[in-house]
């Protein structure tokens, strides 16, 4: 699973555990979400009470693949975060591990990235094509609202 970012100009693509790192990254630096909308189409429900229900119940997540809006106020406040981090992060690649087992030291080096540990975070993000590779995704933020599929 990944998540595939569309906005008016492009597409993104992150992959589930670099999707839930750079969300960890912004928030990390400060910011602060104001949550997804959802536009879903009334057909897909049984009946307007069923639409009505799922409507007044959703969460405004980040996470899922259903179209979920991210507005242009939110994305620009997260590549502001985005941006603030990247004085922090190496040139140079901290973690050079080209592949990784999931065990208990993986699973304990997830829990530091979703406490939005940033010693933890900027060491994923170090090295010039990471560094990269968030520097287009900042660009691809401030282009303003993205949806999430």
């Amino acid at each position: 699973m990944g998540y595939d970012l569309s906005n008016k100009n492009r597409g993104f693509r992150w992959n589930m555990w670099g999707w839930a790192e750079v969300i960890n990254l912004g928030l990390a630096y400060g910011w602060q979400p104001k949550g997804t909308e959802i536009d879903i189409d009334i057909s897909c429900f049984e009946n307007y009470e069923d639409y009505e229900n799922y409507k007044e119940h959703y969460d405004g997540s980040y996470f899922g693949n259903s179209g979920q809006i991210v507005c242009a106020e939110d994305a620009k406040a997260f590549s502001d975060a985005l941006e603030s981090s990247l004085d922090d992060i190496p040139d140079e690649r901290v973690d050079k591990r080209e592949t990784i087992p999931i065990d208990d030291a993986f699973m304990k080096e997830r829990a530091k990235i979703w406490n939005q540990e940033q010693s933890a975070l900027v060491s994923r993000f170090s090295g010039e094509s990471n560094k990269n590779y968030l520097k287009d995704f900042i660009s691809f933020l401030r282009e303003g609202e993205f949806a999430i599929y």
